[in-house]
C-alpha cells in the first residue's frame, strides 16, 4: 500500500525466475505466495493496480472485465497486461 493505492503484483507460477527479453520475472517483485482464482480475484477487485504476467493470471483478470485484449503486450512469448484504477 502507498498512501490510498494497492499494488498487486501477479505471475503464473511456472514463470517465477524466467528470464523474459531480458526480464526476470522475479520472487522479490510478483512474491512466492500461490492463492486460488477465487483469492487472486478478489485481490484484483481490492487493488488500484495490477502489474500481471502470464496467461493464467491475465485471463482471470479478462474474465473480470479488468484487461482487453488491446490491453495485453508480449514479453518475451509471454502476455503481460497493467491495471490502473482512478479513484
Amino acid at each position: 500500500m502507498h498512501g490510498r493505492d494497492k499494488l498487486l503484483a501477479a505471475c503464473d507460477a511456472d514463470l517465477l525466475g524466467k528470464e523474459l527479453d531480458g526480464f526476470t520475472v522475479s520472487e522479490r517483485f510478483y512474491g512466492s505466495e500461490k492463492v486460488t482464482e477465487e483469492e487472486f480475484g478478489k485481490m484484483l477487485d481490492e487493488c488500484t493496480i495490477a502489474n500481471l504476467t502470464g496467461e493464467t493470471v491475465i485471463n482471470i483478470a479478462k474474465k473480470k472485465g479488468l484487461v482487453r485484449e488491446g490491453g495485453v503486450t508480449d514479453v518475451g512469448g509471454v502476455p503481460h497486461a497493467q491495471i490502473v484504477r482512478m479513484l
